[in-house]
């Protein structure tokens, strides 16, 4: 079967565009590698074409899937990290709350100061 290696998310992804970006991880416990970050341009369907599960680059073991999106998607999504990090500097700035808890509404403030 076709991309039968390759893992759901990251075809899922590949449906809506050929440039993805996918977060995954190594289920090796023993393993010093948490995280692997895969950013994919596949024009031709020749990811879909591999058979073999994504390995870790250093134990080989098979990698599972964090999250996989479209590079639009990736784009968006750190946007609005970026956002909400310089937001929540500017709220313990400003309400000088140190390393306290924040409301919810400075976490989802998605405007920038002018």
């Amino acid at each position: 079967m076709k991309g039968a290696g390759m893992q759901l998310e990251v075809l899922a992804a590949l449906v809506v565009d050929d440039l993805v970006v996918a977060e995954l991880y190594c289920r090796n416990a023993g393993c010093p590698v948490r995280e692997v970050t895969i950013r994919i341009k596949d024009y031709n369907n020749q990811i879909t074409e591999h058979t073999k599960p994504l390995q870790c680059p250093v134990c080989e073991s098979h990698l599972a899937v964090h999250w996989a999106m479209t590079f639009a998607e990736h784009e968006i999504w750190k946007e609005r990290e970026a956002v909400m990090s310089v937001n929540l500097q500017r709220y313990r700035r400003d309400h000088d709350v140190g390393d306290g808890p924040l409301p919810m509404s400075a976490m989802v403030d998605r405007t920038l100061p002018r």
